[in-house]
């Protein structure tokens, strides 16, 4: 088994699940994890939006973590699988390099705020 694919099938699996701990976590949470002051209020509101973009995410987050996972011959084949890791790497490539913008951009999420 591959090394590589079963620490990001880890890392993405951890991500999801602390993104399914914000929803009982409410506000707080939502906080610490960097969501932003606005989606933080929408919360402390009883909004629901809020945590259908959360389980959205997390769900994502899962099935990357399962894509991961068959590569790393620990599931069964999944469809589609080298383009799905494709984006996937590339999704996270793009994110990681564009964090120093992001931090200027939404400065709600910022660690300076």
């Amino acid at each position: 088994m591959n090394g590589w694919l079963l620490a990001g099938a880890t890392a993405s699996g951890l991500a999801s699940g602390a993104h399914l701990l914000c929803i009982p976590g409410g506000a707080r949470c939502y906080r610490a994890m960097g969501a932003g002051e606005r989606r933080a209020r929408a919360v402390e509101r009883g909004e629901i939006l809020p945590h259908l973009v959360t389980l959205g995410i997390a769900a994502v987050l899962a099935g990357w973590a399962a894509y991961a996972l068959s590569r790393a011959g620990a599931l069964p084949r999944l469809p589609l699988l080298h383009p799905v890791l494709f984006v996937v790497t590339a999704i996270y490539l793009l994110r990681a390099a564009a964090l120093p913008l992001l931090f200027i951009v939404m400065t709600d999420r910022s660690p300076r705020s």
